[in-house]
């Protein structure tokens, strides 16, 4: 099952795409209201400023996506949720065929497809920046544990299982959408890409409000990026001491 997250009236939705999906009306509280209640109180708490409609909109979007998909009474396991600003590599359309055969684990788990401002020559410095700390492999494509977080909803797959926990948050929704660390602690596993298999058209415009740029660009962030590049490796030598 493939849901494209856009506004009803957003010009991406003329875009032609060579597999089946269904667009899903997010929620802009104007044309699309949701069923759900966004609780601004503990955001505002939980993140220390006010967010953003956009913010909320799109929370409440994937949101209902989500649990739409976890009350579905058929035997599909996995929804792929996009964007409609995603930008698919080859291996994407190879990918969303495998995952047919793939029968969805027990455990609730969430594989990121991609990170929202990347772009691809720059996903080396990506993964320099935030190594890996455990391997899977989904429908022959790589996956990973990772420490970076708030790196968009461009493009996920969701099994059943997460869904359910995610849904079971219904009457205290707070959280910005790509809150991963966050999502993590529901209880979900949540896995990286490796090689994104989508990417986000760094030419649109942002529906959040937020400004579309390119991140992990080597030039522009190198002071910080050695830096994180230094702290998350050592973090990387101390765990597997640890686990050995």
């Amino acid at each position: 099952m493939i849901n494209i997250i856009s506004l009803i009236n957003s010009p991406k939705r003329d875009n032609k795409h060579n597999f089946n999906f269904t667009f899903f009306d997010a929620i802009d509280n104007k044309n699309v209201i949701s069923n759900y209640t966004f609780d601004k109180d503990i955001a505002k708490l939980f993140y220390g400023r006010q967010l953003k409609n956009g913010e909320i909109g799109c929370t409440l979007s994937h949101f209902e996506c989500i649990s739409k998909f976890s009350n579905l009474a058929s035997s599909e396991e996995w929804l792929v949720i996009l964007e409609d600003d995603f930008l698919p590599e080859e291996e994407f359309f190879k990918f969303i065929e495998e995952i047919k055969n793939v029968t969805a684990s027990t455990e609730p788990e969430v594989f990121l497809l991609g990170h929202s401002k990347l772009k691809k020559k720059n996903n080396w410095v990506r993964l320099l920046k935030y190594p890996s700390y455990k391997n899977k492999t989904l429908a022959g494509v790589d996956f990973m544990v990772s420490n970076s977080n708030y790196c968009g909803t461009v493009g996920y797959i969701i099994n059943k299982s997460a869904a359910k926990v995610m849904s079971e948050q219904k009457d205290r929704i707070f959280w910005i959408t790509d809150d991963w660390n966050l999502i993590e602690n529901m209880g979900i596993n949540v896995y990286h890409p490796k090689n994104p298999l989508v990417y986000e058209d760094l030419n649109s415009s942002s529906e959040t409000g937020n400004i579309v740029h390119c991140s992990h660009s080597f030039k522009k962030h190198a002071i910080r990026n050695i830096y994180v590049f230094i702290v998350e490796n050592l973090k990387k030598i101390i765990l597997n001491k640890r686990v050995r």
